[in-house]
């Protein structure tokens, strides 16, 4: 044996090394990804939903007087029609239960599904009994997942948020 049928012997072993390598780590680095991805996707869905709440309820706070009902499907509206267009698979959200203009749209306070539901209650505080009125906002979306895995992660995750805020009396 010469030296250089053994060089080439050992490179031709060697040339399928970086291939093998390739193919076992791709899925990993693929999967991590994928996850960040995800992660990203969610985060972005879970702050707008807690800014709709919040916004719904400062609208409400400032535009209800109160107890009164009377403003609650105009803050469904301005949620529908403004906040919630950004979300993806938001044509779902709005058109399942969201008749803009209804008194009872998208209404889940006695449920636990995707919606929005609209509260006002009278808080009292302090020694003396000082009562405030208050509006309760909660929104609830179904997030779709990007890539979802039949009996390890579902299809969509549930994302909730509530804001209390004051009415301000004028």
């Amino acid at each position: 044996m010469n030296l250089t049928t053994t060089r080439q012997r050992k490179g031709n072993r060697e040339r399928g090394q970086a291939l093998i390598e390739f193919a076992l780590t791709a899925p990993i680095l693929l999967t991590l990804l994928l996850g960040l991805i995800e992660i990203g996707n969610g985060l972005n869905s879970y702050i707008k939903i807690v800014s709709v709440a919040r916004d719904a309820a400062r609208y409400g706070a400032q535009n209800c007087i109160g107890l009164a009902t009377a403003c609650d499907t105009t803050i469904r509206d301005l949620v529908v029609l403004n906040e919630a267009q950004s979300l993806r698979g938001n044509e779902a959200w709005v058109s399942a239960g969201w008749t803009t203009g209804a008194s009872t749209s998208g209404n889940i306070c006695s449920s636990s599904g995707a919606g929005m539901c609209v509260s006002h209650f009278t808080e009292s505080s302090g020694s003396p009994a000082k009562t405030t009125n208050a509006i309760q906002v909660r929104v609830c979306y179904d997030h779709p997942l990007l890539v979802g895995l039949p009996g390890v992660l579902p299809s969509q995750l549930r994302m909730c948020s509530k804001s209390t805020m004051r009415v301000v009396s004028s």
